[in-house]
């Protein structure tokens, strides 16, 4: 698994602090893979605000400097927010398939 971006270019605090702690390189790790995911599977019509939000994800990290907690609460925020989409990507497909299987 890898970091949303590369420890050896970070220079901001937060990326610094996310590099040299490992709860929140795993937090990291986890975001990471949720993004990845929702931004195959929503539709292109819904990627603007995917991005957008994960804009203000990387905002609102940078914002808390140094702070583990503040960078994990953060992460913990977006964590769950991907969670959501990946819930709701997951019910649409339920839906089709059930709407897909032959009357018994």
């Amino acid at each position: 698994m890898v970091l949303s971006f590369e420890c050896a270019s970070a220079i901001r605090p937060d990326q610094t602090m996310v590099c040299a702690s490992p709860p929140l390189a795993a937090m990291d790790i986890q975001m990471h893979t949720l993004y990845t995911v929702v931004r195959k599977f929503i539709p292109a019509s819904e990627r603007e605000d995917l991005v957008a939000g994960q804009r203000a994800f990387i905002n609102t990290r940078a914002a808390c400097g140094t702070q583990f907690e503040c960078i994990g609460n953060a992460y913990a925020e977006r964590i769950t927010s991907l969670g959501q989409i990946i819930d709701s990507i997951g019910q649409a497909i339920d839906q089709i398939q059930g709407q897909q299987q032959p009357a018994q």
